[in-house]
């Protein structure tokens, strides 16, 4: 597999994960 693709799983579940405690913090 190529590197990239890994790369792009980890920024998605990075992002994913920041956001989803933004937004449990404004609950």
């Amino acid at each position: 597999m190529q590197p990239e693709y890994w790369v792009d799983i980890a920024t998605a579940i990075y992002e994913n994960y920041d956001h989803a405690v933004l937004y449990a913090a404004k609950s």
